[in-house]
């Protein structure tokens, strides 16, 4: 009704020119850009792209609910929830559960607590929080979500690899949980999930720190797990998830290098 894009935003520019009240001027220039982008849009060959700059976050999201995440559950409900205990023995598990002075998993996590020379303590906020913990086969399974694009092949070098402070905080994991597994006879497992245009999941090998190795502290290598995206995708979209049995976290264990 007021002519083509043109002679609209020439005489939006017009007026702008001519306004000197900060509102108005703001105004004008809101209507200028909508004009603009509407005569682009409007062209039939044009391509328009949508995304956002933090797809980790629902990678994290998708493999959470893809592979049962546990971690808000309360301890006995995991206890109930794995297969390979028998009745019998149940009762003893959940009498054990009740001496943990948390809640769910996740409270199994202390948050840092500062002390004065006082005699006043101040507890932080925030703790270390694992992407997503879960159980299958007595196995107890901390997994960490990684939308990085990983090489790793022999005659390429290491790139998009995870950093030494998520490396040391899945050991970290483990070593947090650990009274709790073995009260619980839980094995354990640990693992990083990368996205891939693979059709099937694959596991790659695993990532230690020697360091760690001296100290006797029995930990468990972290696996390597590459994920097939489009499954992913497909299965958190229908609401349906993966047998974590199909994770292949055995695989590996002891790997020679050349």
């Amino acid at each position: 009704d007021f002519g083509d894009y043109d002679y609209i935003l020439n005489r939006l520019e017009k007026e702008l020119n001519m306004e000197f009240n900060t509102h108005k001027q703001k105004l004008l220039k809101l209507m200028h850009s909508y004009v603009s982008n509407k005569n682009s849009l409007d062209d039939e060959n044009s391509l328009t792209l949508y995304g956002t700059g933090s797809y980790h976050v629902i990678w994290e999201e998708m493999c959470s609910k893809v592979f049962s995440n546990k971690l808000e559950d309360e301890l006995e409900e995991l206890v109930k929830n794995c297969e390979d205990y028998n009745s019998n023995s149940l009762e003893k598990l959940i009498a054990e559960c009740e001496k943990y002075d948390a809640g769910s998993i996740k409270d199994l996590i202390k948050k840092p607590i500062w002390k004065s020379n006082d005699g006043f303590c101040k507890k932080s906020k925030k703790t270390f929080i694992p992407d997503i913990v879960t159980c299958y086969d007595g196995d107890f399974i901390i997994l960490d979500a990684k939308y990085y694009n990983l090489t790793f092949e022999k005659d390429q070098k290491l790139e998009g690899q995870p950093g030494i402070e998520s490396i040391s905080k899945q050991y970290f994991y483990e070593l947090v949980y650990k009274s709790f597994i073995n009260d619980m006879g839980f094995g354990v497992k640990n693992a990083f999930l990368f996205p891939t245009y693979n059709k099937e999941i694959v596991n790659k090998g695993y990532v230690e720190l020697e360091m760690l190795s001296g100290l006797d502290l029995d930990l468990q290598k972290i696996q390597i797990i590459m994920l097939p995206a489009n499954e992913i995708h497909e299965k958190y979209l229908e609401g349906n998830e993966i047998k974590i049995s199909k994770l292949k976290l055995n695989l590996y264990t002891d790997i020679e290098c050349d």
